[in-house]
């Protein structure tokens, strides 16, 4: 068996063009919160985008609770990009 060498960057720009093709085969999306746009007027208001963030109810956006907004939201792109990927194996 011949040994490659590549580069992090080789090996990212293979990836890239691995997902993108697969992209653009398959169609996928991640899906966006459902009703941040409590209105649907197609724009996310200050008041609405506080509501988003303050997990319990109390009025106050705690950095803790933005943390914990944010992981979440990072949990499940990555989720969703794990499930890409097994595609591509």
């Amino acid at each position: 068996m011949k040994k490659i060498i590549l580069t992090e960057s080789d090996v990212t720009k293979i990836i890239q063009k691995s997902i993108e093709k697969q992209l653009n085969e398959d169609k996928f999306t991640l899906e966006v919160d459902e009703g941040v746009d409590e209105n649907e007027n197609g724009v996310i208001s200050k008041d609405e985008l506080h509501k988003h963030f303050d997990l319990d109810d109390d009025g106050q956006v705690t950095p803790d609770e933005y943390d914990d907004h944010i992981d979440y939201h990072v949990k499940k792109i990555t989720s969703e990009v794990k499930k890409i990927i097994s595609k591509l194996s």
